[in-house]
């Protein structure tokens, strides 16, 4: 399971960049802590 979301994320980042997923990342993961 690890290795393809890890395969999904590697894809991303060919298409969109790495700073940009890297961000949108980080910005769920804000989204996530605040619905707790």
């Amino acid at each position: 399971m690890q290795t393809k979301q890890y395969f999904i994320l590697q894809s991303l980042m060919k298409n969109y960049g790495k700073d940009n997923v890297i961000n949108t990342v980080n910005k769920i993961a804000k989204d996530i802590e605040i619905k707790k």
